[in-house]
């Protein structure tokens, strides 16, 4: 099956309120994007991010491939521009944003990262800015990844992601998340979800999560790779 064209239906217990990742995305945002300024963020999904971004000032516009998704983060979010897009098929003309947000979706594109890395710097003006995440390729980190043996979720070295940019953007700042507070966590909430079909509640699970964010936001990892690059 062809990546862009596979869609997972939105799920009211866990694709509506920001995770712990989202939370921390959107502080990496505030620290490195000035507000006021236009942002796409690419793989919306429901607007997860948007809404922890939500007492910034950033003009936002979110694509996601999911009709569902945008539909449910355009009845959320009425102040906010969303689009449904292909990743690799931008609708905006060249230089048309200040900055570009790609929290986990290359590894989602099978073979065309390259198109879309090239469409992301096609949108975003000369010295914009590029804020990107995706797994890491190390034994720990696909052994965290059920995905990756059951979907062939890719993961990518840190050559492969500075190979992609190289043409367009000058690379300011890599480096590791994810350790194993939140990796226990994120496993043990998949398991509930797939194969209980339920959602961990209560109190244990607010404890979890806040020890969860804290070793997320605090410390580095080997789950995934962040990076920002400068649109030369």
């Amino acid at each position: 099956m062809n990546p862009l064209h596979y869609m997972r239906r939105v799920n009211d217990e866990y694709d509506l309120e920001p995770s712990i990742a989202h939370r921390y995305n959107a502080s990496v945002v505030e620290k490195y994007v000035k507000q006021k300024v236009k942002i796409l963020d690419v793989g919306c999904w429901t607007g997860q991010l948007y809404s922890a971004l939500v007492n910034t000032q950033y003009n936002y516009t979110g694509i996601d491939i999911s009709g569902e998704a945008i539909f449910v983060a355009r009845e959320r979010f009425k102040d906010a521009n969303w689009k449904v897009s292909d990743a690799t098929k931008l609708p905006f003309i060249k230089s048309s944003f200040d900055a570009v947000l790609m929290f986990e979706v290359l590894e989602h594109l099978g073979d065309r990262e390259q198109l879309c890395i090239n469409e992301l710097g096609r949108v975003l003006k000369n010295g914009g800015i590029l804020i990107l995440s995706t797994p890491a390729y190390n034994l720990m980190s696909i052994l965290s990844d059920p995905a990756y043996f059951l979907q062939n979720h890719k993961h990518y070295k840190e050559l492969e992601l500075r190979k992609f940019l190289k043409n367009d953007f000058a690379i300011q700042k890599v480096w590791l998340k994810g350790n194993v507070i939140y990796v226990s966590m994120y496993l043990m909430q998949m398991f509930f979800k797939h194969v209980f079909k339920a959602v961990i509640h209560g109190y244990l699970r607010k404890i979890w999560e806040k020890v969860a964010y804290e070793e997320f936001k605090t410390k580095g990892g080997f789950l995934g790779y962040y990076l920002i690059a400068r649109k030369k």
